[in-house]
C-alpha cells in the first residue's frame, strides 16, 4: 500500500465476480470524540506483538520492526500541545495499520513534531516562521516535512489547515535550489512604475493603494514578515533620545537552546521611514469606522476603495494575507498592466521584499548575528538560504542605479554621423566645448593629463562615441562582464568573513575587527557596483537610442 492510501479506509460492500468487488472508500479523518477506537487499535497491535508497550498513554512507544527482534521507538512527548500529541498517536496508529512501515511512520512523526514546535502548534501567526525554517533544510528534508504536514492536516483538520497546507505545497514540489525571485527586470520595472504612479496619481488612487505604498517602502528595507506588517499598531513608531524607532509585533522569547538567538522587537529607522508611517496614519485616520482602531493597516480604507463594501463584515476586521493579495493583484491589473501596459508573468508577493531586505543588509555589511536579530531568526542558519539570492539582488541594484545614471548624468553622449554630440535630447556641436580630446572609443572634455580615474569608462568627462560602434560596444561589454565577476567574488568574500565570525549568542557580541573588515569589504562592493552601473548606463543609453 502506498503512502497516499494510508489514510483511506476501504470496505467491501459485495463481490461482483471472483476477481472484482464493490468497495466503499472513505477518507479517514481524526475525531477526538472517537478516540476510544484508537485505544482499541493500539491494543490490537499489542496483541499482535507489533507494539511492546501495554499502555496507550505512554509517551514512548516501542515497536518490533522485524521478526529477528529489531525495534524502533517513537516518542510522543509534546506535553505543551497535548491535543496535537494525542492526534499524533492516532495518526501513527492509522499509518501502521494501513501497512506503512514503522521506520517511515517514525520519520513522519519526527518531522511533524518539528513542524508543531516551530509553528507553536500550527498557530496562524507562525506560518512564516515555519516557512523560513523549512527553507533552511535540504531538498529531501523540505519534501519530507512538507508531505507529512499536508497528510497530517488532512487527517486532523485544524482551523489553520488551509494556510499551512498551501505553504507546504510549495516545498513538497520544490527542486534542488532556493526559491527563485521574480526576474530583476520585473523588479526594476515595478520600482520604476511604482514611483511614477505615486508621483502623479489622484488622492483617491493614493488612498486605494496606500497599503502597497507602505509595504514597498518599509519591507524592501526592513526584513519584516508579512504577518508582522499586518500586525503593526499605530503606536509602532517612536521618537526617543533624538532617534526614530519602529516596534515590531514580535514575541521576544528567551533562547531555549545554545543555538538560539534572542531576537529584537525594536529597530532604529531614519526620518524618511518614520514620516512614511506617520503620513499613512494621518491619511487613513478619517476613514476609521469598523476596523480595529489600534491597527496600523486600515481595514476601512481597504473596504472603501478595494472591497467596495462587497463582502460581509468578518470577525477579524484587519488586513491579512488574503486582503493584501487582492490589493496587490489589483495594483498589477489596474496600474502596472492597465495604465502602463506592462505585462508581468512573475508578480511580486508579500514575502519577496523580505528577501530583498535581507539581501540589502548582507550587501551593506551587516553581520549574520545582527541580521538574525533584526529579521527575527532564532538561529543563524535560518538566513543561509538567502545567500542564493545575493547575486540576483546585486544585479537588480546595479540595473536600477544604471538606469538612474542614464537619465541624470551629464556624461552620456553619442557622436552622430554629422559630428554632433547628442546629450539627453539636446544637441551640442563641437563649438560648445573649448577642448575635446579624442580617447578610446570616444572623447574627453577635460585634458587627459588631469585624469584621476584611469579608465575612461568610469569617468564623468567621458563621451562614448566610437567610429566602430560594434568594437566600442564590445569594449564596454567586456568591462561590464569583468566587473560582474569581481562583484560575485566580492560577495563570496563577504560571506566568508561573516560565516567565520566567532559570534557569542549568549552575550550577542562579535569581533569588532571582523566587523570592520566586513564593512570595508561592503564599501569595496559598493564601489564595484557603482562602476558597473556607470558602464551599464552607457550601454543602456546606446540600446535606447537604437530603439528610437
Amino acid at each position: 500500500m502506498t503512502t497516499k492510501d494510508a489514510l483511506v479506509s476501504r470496505e467491501t460492500l459485495r463481490y461482483l465476480t471472483e476477481r472484482f468487488s464493490l468497495e466503499s472508500v472513505k477518507q479517514v479523518v481524526y475525531d477526538k470524540t472517537n478516540s476510544d477506537d484508537y485505544y482499541g487499535k493500539f491494543q490490537d497491535l499489542v496483541n499482535e506483538n507489533v507494539i511492546i508497550n501495554n499502555d496507550f498513554e505512554d509517551s514512548r512507544w516501542t515497536f518490533h520492526t522485524t521478526k529477528a527482534g529489531n525495534k524502533a521507538t517513537i516518542l510522543f512527548d509534546l506535553e505543551v500541545y497535548k491535543k496535537l500529541n494525542l492526534s499524533l498517536k492516532c495518526f501513527a496508529l492509522q499509518k501502521v495499520l494501513s501497512g506503512i512501515s514503522i521506520t517511515e511512520t517514525q520519520s513522519q512523526i519526527h518531522s511533524l513534531k518539528e513542524a508543531i514546535i516551530q509553528s507553536q502548534g500550527f498557530d496562524k501567526k507562525k506560518v512564516e516562521v515555519l516557512q523560513e525554517y523549512i527553507a533552511t533544510l535540504g531538498y529531501r528534508k523540505q519534501s519530507k516535512i512538507s508531505y507529512a504536514i499536508i497528510e497530517f492536516l488532512k487527517f486532523n483538520p485544524l482551523s489553520n489547515s488551509e494556510i499551512y497546507t498551501e505553504m507546504s505545497v510549495q516545498f513538497a514540489k520544490s527542486k534542488r535550489q532556493a526559491r527563485e525571485l521574480p526576474p530583476f527586470q520585473d523588479v526594476l520595472m515595478f520600482d520604476d512604475l511604482f514611483t511614477r504612479f505615486f508621483s502623479d496619481c489622484t488622492e483617491e488612487e493614493e488612498l486605494k493603494y496606500s497599503l502597497i505604498y507602505l509595504w514597498w517602502r518599509l519591507t524592501k528595507v526592513i526584513p519584516m514578515r508579512p504577518v508582522e506588517l499586518y500586525g503593526l499598531t499605530k503606536d509602532c513608531i517612536q521618537y526617543e533620545k533624538d532617534a526614530y524607532w519602529l516596534v515590531f509585533p514580535r514575541e521576544k522569547q528567551p533562547p531555549r537552546t545554545y543555538e538560539e538567538i534572542e531576537v529584537t522587537d525594536k529597530l532604529q529607522i531614519n526620518r524618511d521611514l518614520y514620516d512614511v508611517i506617520s503620513n499613512y496614519i494621518k491619511m487613513t485616520e478619517p476613514y476609521l469606522n469598523v476596523g480595529k482602531p489600534d491597527i496600523l493597516l486600515s481595514y476601512d480604507v481597504y473596504r472603501e476603495f478595494t472591497d467596495c463594501h462587497g463582502t460581509r463584515l468578518t470577525k477579524e476586521r484587519i488586513i491579512d494575507s488574503v486582503r493584501f493579495h487582492k490589493t496587490i493583484k489589483n495594483f498589477y491589473t489596474e496600474v502596472i498592466e492597465g495604465r502602463y501596459g506592462y505585462e508581468v508573468n512573475d508578480r511580486l508577493t508579500a514575502g519577496d521584499t523580505r528577501h530583498f531586505a535581507f539581501c540589502n543588509m548582507m550587501l551593506q555589511g551587516y553581520n549574520m548575528l545582527s541580521i538574525a536579530r533584526i529579521g527575527g531568526h532564532k538561529t543563524l542558519r535560518m538566513q543561509m538560504h538567502y545567500h542564493a539570492h545575493l547575486e540576483h539582488f546585486a544585479e537588480s541594484a546595479v540595473q536600477i542605479l544604471a538606469k538612474s545614471y542614464m537619465k541624470n548624468k551629464k556624461g552620456f553622449a553619442q557622436l552622430s554621423l554629422n559630428k554632433e554630440i547628442i546629450i539627453r535630447a539636446k544637441v551640442f556641436s563641437r563649438g560648445d566645448y573649448k577642448n575635446l580630446f579624442e580617447v578610446d572609443y570616444g572623447y574627453c572634455t577635460d585634458h587627459p593629463s588631469r585624469c584621476k580615474v584611469g579608465d575612461c569608462r568610469l569617468c564623468e568627462h567621458y563621451y562614448f562615441s566610437p567610429e566602430n560602434k560594434e568594437e566600442g560596444l564590445l569594449w564596454l561589454k567586456d568591462f561590464s562582464q569583468a566587473l560582474k565577476t569581481r562583484i560575485s567574488e566580492q560577495i563570496q568574500f563577504m560571506l566568508t568573513i561573516s560565516n567565520s565570525m566567532e559570534y557569542s549568542l549568549k552575550t550577542l557580541e562579535y569581533p569588532i575587527h571582523k566587523q570592520e573588515q566586513l564593512s570595508g569589504s561592503a564599501n569595496e562592493l559598493k564601489r564595484l557596483m557603482d562602476q558597473k552601473a556607470s558602464v551599464d548606463s552607457i550601454l543602456l543609453g546606446e540600446y535606447e537610442n537604437e530603439s528610437k
